[in-house]
């Protein structure tokens, strides 16, 4: 049985996943275009210390959040790369409750990711929760999308939904990432459990108001757990690409160092220091590259 510590620590990821204003469920260009309008004026803005757009909410059962954002690469160069499942387990794999990441071809032909998740700090695949995700892609001419679906999570959650969508706008890559899963009655007690106790004072990324010293206080409860875990997301999809260019080792050290970075100018992100983070996560990559060598076997022999 997975330890109740481990289950909620994969509660905390799940809560961060995705936002929504009242249509979300229409999806494809136009939901994207309406974004850029709301998030435009955020990006653009040069006084703005970051270059990202975030929104988070809890209603009900449900935990939800979004994240906009620029890419420096084309809109093809990004289509083409994130198009393939094994580039999504090279950036999940910089989050720190993802202990591992697989990819695999189902037998009807459609692919789908196997993701272990678990603590944040270093933990075996074999002690992590382990969810199986349908992988499907849409692309237009210049509209492309990755979701990723699972019906079930720890805990009895549900509807779990990761996607990214991407477009050519005024000759700029503009991206929206969301993610988001229902809660179930347990799961929400587990939720309440963790805000209560280790998670009671974490603070999340927006500022909801100043207080009598004109200091800025900041998102709590699971919407500051679903904003944590968005940035924490959207840091691991931009080193991936802002390191995409070196190779082996190097590249995946580069990638590591710079999500660390990039999270530390938060000290609500702050979990480990970096000896920590990159020693853990060499050794949870390299369980990761093990079991997808493992899958590979494992299909050549049943082939024969």
């Amino acid at each position: 049985m997975t330890p109740l510590p481990a289950l909620l620590s994969v509660l905390v990821l799940a809560v961060a996943l995705a936002v929504c204003p009242a249509h979300a469920k229409a999806r494809g260009v136009e939901s994207l275009l309406s974004v850029y309008a709301a998030a435009r004026p955020i990006l653009d803005d040069p006084d703005q210390r970051n270059p990202f757009y975030l929104r988070a909410a809890v209603n009900k059962n449900k935990q939800a959040g979004e994240a906009a954002m620029y890419f420096e690469q084309p809109f093809s160069e990004i289509a083409d790369t994130l198009s393939n499942s094994s580039s999504w387990c090279t950036v999940l794999i910089l989050h720190l409750n993802v202990k591992a990441c697989t990819y695999s071809p189902a037998n009807n032909g459609e692919e789908s990711l196997t993701i272990y998740l678990g603590r944040k700090f270093y933990q075996d695949p074999d002690d992590a929760f382990v969810m199986t995700y349908k992988f499907q892609t849409d692309r237009q001419d210049n509209y492309f999308s990755a979701l990723i679906t699972a019906d079930r999570g720890p805990l009895g959650t549900s509807d779990y939904r990761i996607q990214l969508e991407i477009m050519d706008i005024e000759g700029r890559t503009f991206g929206r990432f969301q993610v988001s899963q229902k809660h179930s009655w347990i799961s929400a007690r587990a939720a309440r459990l963790y805000l209560s106790t280790v998670g009671r004072n974490k603070k999340g990324i927006t500022v909801v108001a100043t207080d009598e010293e004109g200091n800025p206080v900041y998102s709590d409860g699971e919407r500051a757990v679903a904003e944590r875990n968005l940035l924490r997301y959207y840091f691991a999809i931009t080193a991936f690409f802002r390191n995409k260019d070196p190779v082996g080792d190097h590249q995946f050290q580069e990638r590591l160092n710079y999500w660390f970075d990039q999270t530390e100018q938060y000290k609500q992100l702050h979990e480990l220091d970096r000896n920590r983070y990159l020693t853990d996560k060499k050794r949870e990559f390299e369980n990761q590259l093990a079991l997808q060598n493992s899958q590979y076997i494992d299909k050549l022999t049943y082939k024969k």
